[in-house]
């Protein structure tokens, strides 16, 4: 974070909660205010772009995976990285069009 913080303009999250479970929306807000405490020390003139991966389904209405999203962007994300399972990633980037796109329009 300090590097990042230094140099960066941007910064990805890479962190997932315990036994590589998805972050929740509070522990990904106490990572980005401990970013943002570095950003201070640094003296940074702009925030860092904040992103993060994370493996993701895209079931259903896709309700569950916009609702994440939402949380996440609540917690002061900025780009959310959907990793879809490599033998399902064109049938759900096929999917996100109809159904995340317009959900965040």
């Amino acid at each position: 974070m300090r590097l990042a913080a230094r140099y960066a303009d941007g910064f990805d999250l890479g962190k997932h909660g315990a036994g590589g479970a998805d972050l929740s929306p509070e522990e990904m807000a106490a990572s980005f205010n401990e970013l943002e405490a570095i950003e201070r020390t640094a003296k940074r003139d702009d925030r860092l772009h904040r992103s993060h991966w994370c493996a993701s389904t895209l079931e259903g209405d896709g309700k569950a995976l916009v609702d994440k999203v939402r949380a996440y962007a609540g917690s002061g994300l900025d780009q959310y990285l959907c990793a879809f399972p490599k033998e399902r990633a064109t049938e759900m980037i096929e999917r996100s069009r109809d159904r995340l796109i317009p959900a965040f329009a």
